[in-house]
């Protein structure tokens, strides 16, 4: 948040070039073991329930890391000077249909959640309209969901020396 008002002001105040981009939820390999798709995926090839929050019914929408880099350099190179673009995955699920999606593509069938209640304060819908970019600079998300997520489990899959010292230092 300090970063984005550092830009917004610096932006406002002194001769600065700048554009600035927002997005959905980002997921791809690598990202911390505690967003919501690789902590789901880890505790799944570890064997473990995932919650499934109040009725499932939350929806985010997804945005493959590879999709954003390419938003990002379209406004970049594209973009106007103090312009804030927004680049979404145009993928938006519900929090059940995710976890539906994260059983499948671990193998795993059957009971694997956990229905616990709400979080407080949650928003029902987090969505982003990302009109702008794909209409001026002919944005379109190129990774399919499935094609993202078969390719981040396979990487968490491969890789559990990278990612389980990570997940035991915040148990």
């Amino acid at each position: 948040m300090t970063t984005r008002f550092l830009v917004i002001g610096g932006a406002g105040s002194i001769s600065s070039h700048c554009v600035r981009t927002l997005c959905s939820n980002n997921y791809r390999h690598h990202q911390y073991p505690e967003k919501r798709i690789p902590l789901f995926v880890t505790d799944l090839l570890d064997g473990r329930t995932v919650p499934l929050h109040g009725d499932g019914g939350n929806i985010r929408d997804w945005l493959h890391v590879g999709d954003h880099v390419r938003g990002i350099e379209l406004v970049r190179t594209g973009g106007r000077l103090g312009e804030t673009c927004i680049v979404g995955g145009e993928v938006e699920l519900t929090n059940r249909e995710l976890t539906e999606l994260d059983l499948r593509a671990c193998l795993r069938v059957g009971r694997q959640r956990d229905l616990c209640g709400d979080h407080k304060g949650h928003g029902r819908r987090y969505a982003v309209a990302c009109t702008e970019i794909r209409e001026e600079r002919g944005y379109r998300p190129r990774v399919s969901f499935a094609g993202g997520l078969a390719e981040t489990v396979a990487w968490w899959r491969a890789n559990r020396d990278r990612w389980e010292p990570l997940k035991a230092a915040v148990r």
